[in-house]
C-alpha cells in the first residue's frame, strides 16, 4: 500500500529481499503509525500478524496434504483404464510418501515455532526491548521455514512433471470423447437416413394404400357389372320363363287346332260339300302353324344364345372372383410384410434412441468428469499459483550483442485461465543493465517499474506477464542443463540474469486489476446521483471475481454545481456474494445492504468509524481500487459510454476522493506552489497518487501531531456520514 502510493514513475526495488524490506519497514513502525496508538498495541498487532503467517502457512501445508490425495484419487480413477502405468503409480507413491515425511517434518518444526510463539507471548510482560527481539527471532525463522517451503515446492516440480503423464492420458480420454461424439453424429445421420426411408416406405405405402383403393373401386365396379349381370340373367329367365309359357301356350293352341282340324276333317268327311272351304281354311292353318313353328324356332335360338352369354358370364365371374382372390392374397402378403417391415423399423428406432440414451448419459458422466477435472484445476491453480501446465518452453530467438539484448520465448500449450492457449510468445530484455519481460506492447521492468503501466494493466495481461516469469523459472529448472536449442544462447549469462527477474515479478505488490468495466445502472434524483459500475474478470493478489461491483455516488448536490460528498458504496454482488471477506451491511437503501464509505472534500475528512472496521488486508484492496478511479473514468469516457452529467464532474469527485485518503494516511507534507491551469490540475494531476519528489521521513514529534490532527478531524466525519 505504501509501495503505491510513492513515484508515480519509477519505484526502484530496495537492495535487500522483499520481506526483509517489510520487515524493517514494521520495525520503524511506518505501517503501526497509521493503525495502532499505543506502543502496546503495535506489539499485539504484531504477534497477531505472525499468527495469521503461522495460520496462513498450516493451510498451504494442508493444501499440499488436499493436492496429493487427489492425485492419488486420480490414480485411482485411471487404474481400470491403463493397467499399464501401475509400475508409476507405485513410484510416484513411493515419493508422494517421501514428500508426505518431510511435510510432517515441516509440521513438527511449525509445532516448535508455535510453541515458541506460546513462549513469546507468555514472556510479553518482560519488557518492550525483548518482546521485539522475540518477535525478530521468530520473523527469522519463518522466513527459514519460508524457503524450506519453497525447497519442498521445488522437490514437487519434479511430481507435477509426472503429472503431466496423466493428462496426457487425460487428452486420450477428451479424443475417446471426441469419437464418441463423432459417432453419436454417426448414429443421428443413420437415425435421420432411417427416418427418411421411413418417410420414403410412408409415401409407398400411401401410394400402395391409394392403388388399393383403386382395386378396391375397380372391384366394386366388377360388384356392380356382377349385378348387373345377375339382373340381366334374371330379366332373360322371366323371359324365358314367359317364352316358355307361349310355348305351352301354342302348345295347347296347336293341340286345340288339331283337336278343332279332327273334328273339321270328321265334318268334312260328313260334310263334303262344304270341302273347299275347309281346304282353304286347313291351307290358313297350315300357314300360321308353319309361322309358329318358325317363331318357336327362333325363340328356342334366341334361348340357346341366352344359354351360351350366361355361360359366358358364369365364365366371367368365375375369373373375376379368382382375380379378387388374388387380389386379397396379395393385399394380405402385402400387408404382412409392411407390418414386419414397421415392426422391424420401430424395434430398429427403440434400439437406435436406446443407443442415443447411452451416448447421453456417457456425455452426462464426460461432463462430469471435465467438470470435476476444472474444479481440480481451479483448485490446483489456487493452491500452488507459481504452478504452470504447458508442452514445451523453448527461446526461439536470442540478440546477444544489441544495445538491448533480448530473448524471445515460446511457450505451446500453456493453460491459463482455465483455457489452453496454443502459443503464448513473450520477450525478455536488458535494457541499462536491468531485466524486464515485453508482452506484445507492454513492458514491465521490476527494478524500473513505470506505475501507471504497471497499474493499467488488465487481469489478463498480468496473469500472462507472470506465466511468462515462471514459464522462465521452470526451463531453467528442468532444461537449463540441457544443450540449448539456440547456438547463441548462454545458458549460464541468462540464467544469471532472468532468475532475479522472477524474484521481482513476484515481488511486486498486489494491485487491484479488471478485464472490462461498464455502467449497469446510473441513478439520478434531486440530491443525489450514482453510477453502479461492473468490473469483469477482477483480481487483487490470489483473490479473483468474476464480476466485481460498486456504486460510485454523489450526495447533497447544490443547483447549478456538484457535489462536494462523494460516497464509494460497495453492494454485494448480484444481491448475493459479500465483494471481500471484512464486507458487512453498513448501511441500507432500496437495493439492499451496502458498505459505504463518506467523504468530505470541503475538509479532506472521511467516515474513519467504517475504515477501521474493515481489515488491513481489505482496507488494502480498497486504497489499490480507489486508486485506479481516474484510469476508469477514463477508459469510460474513452470508451464514449453515454451519461447524462459530464465526465469531468465524476473525475474531479475521484480525484476529490484520492486526495483526502491521501491526506489521511501520509503526514502533512510542505506546501507546494499551485500551477497556472487549475483546470488541468483537477484532471491530470490526482491521477498521479503522491508528488514527484519524495517527501522526508516524519520525525516522531511530527507523527503525534499528525495522530491529534487525524484525532480532531473525526467528529467532522461523522457530521459528513449524517449528511451524506
Amino acid at each position: 500500500m505504501s509501495a503505491l502510493l510513492a513515484s508515480p514513475h519509477e519505484v526502484p526495488m530496495p537492495k535487500n529481499q522483499t520481506s526483509a524490506w517489510w520487515t524493517n519497514t514494521i520495525a520503524k513502525g511506518n505501517t503501526l503509525k497509521f493503525i495502532g496508538k499505543e506502543t502496546q498495541k503495535k506489539i499485539d498487532l504484531q504477534i497477531q500478524d505472525l499468527k495469521e503467517q503461522v495460520k496462513n502457512l498450516q493451510e498451504a501445508l494442508r493444501g499440499n496434504d488436499y493436492s496429493l490425495l487427489g492425485v492419488t484419487n486420480e490414480l485411482a480413477e485411471l487404474k481400470p483404464k491403463h493397467a499399464d502405468l501401475l509400475v508409476k503409480k507405485d513410484a510416484l507413491e513411493t515419493q508422494v510418501a517421501l514428500e508426505l515425511v518431510e511435510i510432517a517434518s515441516l509440521n513438527s518444526q511449525l509445532a516448535q515455532i508455535r510453541q515458541e510463539l506460546k513462549n513469546a507471548l507468555t514472556e510479553k510482560s518482560t519488557g518492550l526491548t525483548q518482546v521485539k527481539s522475540d518477535a525478530d527471532m521468530l520473523l527469522e525463522q519463518l522466513h527459514q521455514v519460508q524457503e524450506e517451503l519453497e525447497t519442498v515446492f521445488l522437490r514437487e516440480q519434479s511430481v507435477q512433471s509426472q503429472l503431466t503423464q496423466f493428462k496426457t492420458h487425460i487428452e486420450t480420454i477428451e479424443k475417446e470423447k471426441t469419437a464418441l461424439l463423432n459417432d453419436r453424429e454417426g448414429k443421428a445421420k443413420q437415425l435421420k437416413e432411417t427416418l427418411t426411408a421411413k418417410d420414403a416406405l410412408a409415401k409407398e405405402k400411401a401410394q400402395f394404400i391409394a392403388a388399393r383403393d383403386a382395386q378396391t373401386k375397380q372391384l366394386s365396379e366388377l360388384k356392380a357389372a356382377k349385378e348387373a349381370v345377375d339382373r340381366e340373367k334374371n330379366q332373360l329367365s322371366t323371359k324365358k320363363t314367359e317364352l316358355e309359357k307361349d310355348n305351352e301356350q301354342l302348345l295347347s293352341q296347336l293341340h286345340t287346332v288339331q283337336q278343332e282340324l279332327e273334328t273339321v276333317f270328321l265334318r268334312a268327311q260328313s260334310v263334303q260339300t262344304q270341302l273347299p272351304q275347309v281346304k282353304t281354311q286347313l291351307e290358313a292353318l297350315q300357314k300360321e302353324k308353319s309361322e309358329l313353328a318358325t317363331s318357336r324356332d327362333a325363340q328356342t335360338k334366341q334361348l340357346t344364345e341366352l344359354k351360351s352369354a350366361k355361360d359366358a358370364s358364369d365364365k366371367e365371374k368365375a375369373a373375376l372372383l379368382a382375380e379378387l382372390a388374388g387380389l386379397k392374397t396379395q393385399l394380405t402378403a402385402q400387408q404382412r410384410d409392411l407390418k414386419q417391415e414397421n415392426d422391424l423399423m420401430l424395434l430398429q428406432l427403440h434400439q437406435v434412441q436406446e443407443e442415443l440414451e447411452h451416448h447421453f448419459l456417457e456425455h452426462q458422466k464426460i461432463q462430469k468428469a471435465e467438470q470435476a477435472q476444472t474444479q481440480r484445476w481451479q483448485r490446483l491453480e489456487s493452491r500452488l499459483p507459481n504452478y504452470l501446465d504447458y508442452e514445451t518452453i523453448t527461446p526461439v530467438n536470442v540478440d546477444s550483442f544489441a544495445d538491448t539484448p533480448t530473448v524471445g520465448w515460446k511457450v505451446t500449450q500453456c493453460t491459463l485461465d482455465g483455457q489452453v492457449l496454443p502459443e503464448l510468445e513473450f520477450v525478455t530484455c536488458l535494457v541499462n543493465g536491468k531485466v524486464g519481460i515485453r508482452l506484445g506492447d507492454i513492458e514491465i521492468i521490476p527494478r524500473a517499474l513505470v506505475v501507471p503501466i504497471f497499474r493499467s494493466m488488465t487481469t489478463s495481461q498480468w496473469r500472462k506477464m507472470r506465466a511468462a516469469a515462471t514459464a522462465i523459472e521452470y526451463f531453467f529448472a528442468t532444461q537449463g542443463a540441457a544443450s540449448p536449442a539456440l547456438e547463441d544462447f548462454d545458458v549460464g549469462f541468462w540464467r544469471q540474469a532472468l532468475l532475479p527477474l522472477v524474484a521481482d515479478i513476484r515481488a511486486l505488490p498486489s494491485v487491484f486489476r479488471y478485464n472490462t468495466v461498464q455502467i449497469k445502472r446510473e441513478l439520478i434524483h434531486s440530491d443525489y446521483e450514482h453510477l453502479w459500475l461492473v468490473f469483469t474478470g477482477a483480481s487483487y493478489g490470489r483473490q479473483a471475481w468474476p464480476k466485481f461491483e460498486m456504486r460510485l455516488g454523489a450526495s447533497n448536490i447544490q443547483p447549478g454545481a456538484f457535489s462536494k460528498f462523494p460516497k464509494l458504496e460497495f453492494p454485494r454482488i448480484d444481491g448475493k456474494t459479500p465483494p471481500f471477506d471484512s464486507w458487512f451491511e453498513e448501511s441500507w437503501d432500496d437495493f439492499g445492504g451496502k458498505l459505504e464509505l463518506r467523504f468530505d472534500l470541503t475538509k479532506y475528512v472521511s467516515d474513519v468509524g467504517v475504515w477501521t472496521k474493515v481489515s488491513a488486508q481489505d482496507q488494502a484492496l480498497l486504497v489499490s481500487l480507489i486508486s485506479l478511479l481516474p484510469l476508469v473514468v477514463q477508459q469510460m469516457q474513452a470508451n464514449k459510454l453515454a451519461i447524462s452529467r459530464p465526465w469531468a464532474d465524476w473525475a474531479a469527485i475521484v480525484n476529490g476522493i484520492i486526495e483526502t485518503l491521501r491526506k489521511l494516511m501520509t503526514p502533512p507534507k510542505p506546501a507546494v506552489v499551485a500551477p497556472a491551469n487549475p483546470a488541468v490540475t483537477s484532471q491530470e494531476a490526482p491521477l498521479k497518487l503522491s508528488p514527484t519528489d519524495k517527501a522526508p521521513k516524519p520525525k516522531a514529534a511530527k507523527t503525534a501531531a499528525a495522530k491529534k490532527t487525524a484525532t480532531s478531524k473525526k467528529p467532522a466525519a461523522k457530521t459528513v456520514s449524517k449528511n451524506a
